[in-house]
């Protein structure tokens, strides 16, 4: 082996920059003029090693450069994150690029969505006799679909000569991103007729197209038949696929046969469970979560955003720390998804001021930063805050979306402040932003005129809105209704929601007309409402609730006896009953559908699960310290009522989180911060 040969054996070996930096120097030495060919492999090595100023250095120094020099030069720059400038060496080229420099410099566009030198750099492809190419053209499609330009990737797939399972892969990809789902499942069975064998990212692609549950099952009984039943990344789409489809077990399936898993996938499974939003499901998640940290698997941002979704559900603030604590340690606190996140978690989680922190302390809040911490103060009531907060984000330049009008509606809604509501919903119609309202805008608008006293005038926008109603809005107007004791009109939308509640599986339509009709004394619709429950197998779910006592979660269910301090909750239960009759509160049984004599109706109703959750907090946390309950479904009237009392009796701020809103519950007066409407 000549010297020459032994050097550039050596440089191809080479992965550490020190050893390189030593073999250079002895080739210096060694040669007075080092030939082209040792220069390129330098410049290689020192890519490959991560040094772009060592490469850049050998580069400059070659004379003459051959196109394998600024090929090599512009993939250093390329592979080490320098995109820029990678394009910018090409466009300094002084020779004809080849296919490889082409191959590079378009990676690079499509990595930085660069469309227009994408489209330069095209027409020099062509110019170049590279049109035709087959790699090349499938780079320009990977380019267009990044760009999400489809046309242009439809004209390129259009005009190949000769395509291969990339190209097609390719193009199928390109529809996927470019939302055309349709394309794309139809591009496959062209590909198929053409006898072309799809690979395993023709199959992940072809997954993320799968909108219904029967595509998605053919789909896997292919990709079964071609031999990619243990590929990891199918399998990630493949847990994707069944969770975006509504089938969990499933995606839980393809997960626990997997013979390996990577990060991809133990994330697919976590935000499989907490895209849920049950807190049983988020449980599962965090659970995940925990045994992927166990096998050394590190978290990604992804992941710490599907865990802070798991999190906020579940009420989870104990465990949303510590994640944020890992988040911090690990340098992705300043990206800015993540900490969106966070706002959204302490938001969820009750804690205004963290939230705020977060919020306050991010740089380039994107509109959805706004957003998030307008909904954490919509959640909680704050209406106002909610609009110093909107307006500071006009002044900054930032348009809101139809998701941050949803918000600031919500916020308004909930405070009852019917001017401001109908200031921000003609300002999201008006000229400067013309946006649509959604369905979910009339929803905010109708409940915030029915909070207003309005009941006829939100039961006329039902009727006439640009959408056809569905029982959304009938539900919130007769929970209105309800709390207001307006029984005809709540009779009229008590008729509406019977005619929409054909099949229904859900329990809350029911149970909402069933207390409303008991309250109003029609016993006739209770039971008529209760023979329908039966025939459609509808089950009233099981109030539970949740407080965290020393970092650990505890939960109640209505009626339940089996945790272990119930003797000194049943005995908590007993004293609190006794003082709060005292101080003047007066059960509310009107809604108790079952039972006898009256002492057994008050008797349910002190085992309501919040009551459950309160109790066992004042008898296992300091006194003084705030109580934090997360209950699953609305507060009933006369829990609320009890609430009041107890915060006031044991000088304890009790906050509740249902499923609506939060409500908090002073220590001194009882008030609530809802004003006792939600």
């Amino acid at each position: 082996m000549g010297e020459v040969e032994y050097y550039a054996s050596r440089l191809r070996e080479i992965q550490e920059l020190d050893h390189g930096k030593a073999i250079h120097a002895q080739i210096s030495a060694r040669y007075h003029k080092v030939s082209t060919f040792l220069e390129n492999l330098l410049v290689k090595m020192y890519g490959q090693c991560g040094s772009i100023e060592d490469a850049k250095a050998v580069f400059d120094g070659i004379r003459p450069k051959n196109v394998y020099s600024w090929n090599i030069m512009i993939a250093a720059y390329a592979v080490n994150g320098h995109l820029i400038e990678a394009i910018g060496l090409f466009q300094e080229m002084a020779v004809k690029p080849s296919r490889v420099t082409f191959l590079s410099v378009l990676a690079a566009c499509a990595q930085l969505r660069c469309l227009e030198i994408g489209q330069e750099i095209h027409a020099r492809a062509l110019c170049s006799g590279f049109g035709s190419d087959t790699t090349v053209a499938n780079s320009l499609i990977n380019l267009y679909s990044k760009c999400q330009r489809l046309e242009s990737a439809r004209y390129v797939f259009s005009v190949m000569p000769d395509r291969n399972v990339i190209s097609w892969t390719s193009m199928i990809d390109a529809c996927v991103q470019c939302g055309d789902h349709r394309e794309a499942r139809a591009l496959f069975l062209r590909m198929d007729l053409e006898g072309v064998k799809p690979n395993e990212m023709t199959f992940s692609n072809l997954l993320s197209a799968s909108s219904l549950l029967v595509q998605g099952r053919s789909i896997h009984a292919r990709l079964v038949a071609c031999g990619y039943a243990t590929d990891v990344g199918v399998c990630n789409s493949l847990v994707s696929m069944y969770s975006r489809c509504g089938s969990l077990d499933e995606a839980t399936k393809v997960f626990e046969n997997m013979p390996a898993r990577d990060r991809v996938s133990w994330t697919a499974v976590i935000t499989a469970y907490a895209r849920v939003g049950h807190r049983h499901h988020s449980k599962s998640a965090l659970e995940y979560f925990r045994k992927m940290v166990e096998q050394g698997v590190v978290p990604d941002e992804i992941t710490y955003i599907s865990v802070l979704d798991a999190c906020s559900c579940a009420g989870c603030l104990a465990t949303g720390r510590m994640i944020h604590e890992d988040i911090i340690s690990q340098g992705l606190d300043a990206l800015l998804p993540v900490r969106n996140s966070l706002v959204s978690m302490y938001g969820k989680c009750g804690r205004l001021d963290e939230a705020r922190d977060v919020f306050n302390s991010t740089k380039g809040k994107s509109i959805v930063s706004w957003t998030a911490m307008i909904s954490a103060y919509a959640q909680h009531g704050h209406s106002e805050e909610a609009q110093s907060v909107f307006q500071r984000m006009e002044l900054e330049g930032i348009q809101p979306s139809e998701v941050t009008f949803t918000s600031i509606l919500y916020a308004c809604s909930h405070a009852g402040s019917l001017s401001q509501g109908h200031r921000f919903f003609l300002a999201m119609v008006g000229d400067e932003r013309d946006i649509s309202p959604l369905v979910e805008h009339y929803h905010c608008l109708i409940d915030l005129l029915g909070r207003s006293g309005q009941l006829e005038a939100a039961e006329e926008l039902i009727r006439t809105m640009p959408f056809e109603a569905d029982i959304v809005p009938w539900i919130a107007l007769l929970g209105t209704c309800k709390a207001i004791l307006r029984l005809e009109v709540g009779m009229r939308v008590v008729e509406e929601i019977l005619l929409k509640l054909t099949g229904s599986k859900s329990p809350g339509p029911y149970i909402l007309v069933s207390n409303f009709c008991a309250a109003a004394g029609r016993w006739d619709y209770v039971v008529k409402v209760r023979k329908l429950m039966r025939e459609t197998g509808v089950t009233q779910r099981p109030g539970c609730s949740f407080v965290e006592v020393g970092n650990e979660i505890h939960e109640f269910v209505a009626g339940d006896s089996s945790h272990e301090c119930y003797h000194e909750i049943h005995e908590e239960l007993k004293s609190l009953h006794s003082r709060m009759k005292q101080a003047g509160y007066v059960p509310d049984t009107s809604q108790v559908l079952w039972g006898g004599n009256q002492e057994e109706k008050e008797k349910s109703l002190c085992f309501h699960s919040e009551r459950l959750a309160i109790s066992f907090a004042l008898v296992a946390s300091p006194p003084g310290t705030p109580v934090w309950v997360t209950k699953n479904l609305r507060v009933c009237t006369d829990c609320h009522t009890a609430t009041k009392f107890i915060a006031k009796l044991a000088r304890r701020e009790i906050v509740v989180r249902d499923s609506s809103r939060f409500h908090r519950f002073s220590s001194d007066n009882g008030g609530c911060s809802c004003g006792d409407y939600w």
